[in-house]
């Protein structure tokens, strides 16, 4: 599927096609078919939130353990379309639910925020996870860097 152009009626026929599985590569996928290109960790072109929302929430109905690398995914989405309260409450639901603290969604959420100056709030992502994870995180620390030697520059 990958590159694919796919109609919203398209991503129709995959919902009621119901699917095996419930791992990422089904998410990767759907996200694609709304605007993703190529793979999850290139550029994304993501334009239309309704369809997002629409497909993880058949995604989340289908497979009712959803690995961290979908909530992954979604951040991605949600930080292109600057879905601030979505991107939230979607991180907020990954905290309450995680079995393995992922720190690539602690990053994406800081760096989604520092992208819009939003210092405060990514701060406040960098304590919760710091509390939360063993790792050092530092991708997370250098975002903050990088902020800050932008703000001098």
């Amino acid at each position: 599927m990958a590159g694919a152009e796919v109609s919203p009626v398209d991503l129709r026929e995959c919902d009621a096609d119901g699917g095996e599985g419930g791992g990422s590569n089904e998410t990767y996928a759907v996200f694609e078919a709304i605007g993703f290109r190529s793979h999850w960790w290139d550029s994304f072109r993501v334009s239309n939130r309704a369809e997002v929302y629409r497909v993880w929430e058949a995604m989340k109905r289908a497979f009712p353990t959803v690995p961290n690398s979908s909530y992954y995914v979604m951040i991605e989405a949600l930080a292109k379309l600057k879905d601030f309260e979505g991107l939230k409450k979607w991180f907020e639901d990954w905290e309450s639910r995680f079995s393995r603290y992922d720190v690539r969604l602690a990053t994406s959420m800081i760096s989604c925020y520092l992208s819009e100056d939003m210092l405060e709030e990514a701060e406040l992502v960098l304590d919760r996870a710091v509390k939360r994870s063993e790792d050092p995180l530092a991708t997370a620390r250098e975002r903050f860097m990088v902020y800050f030697l932008k703000k001098l520059f």
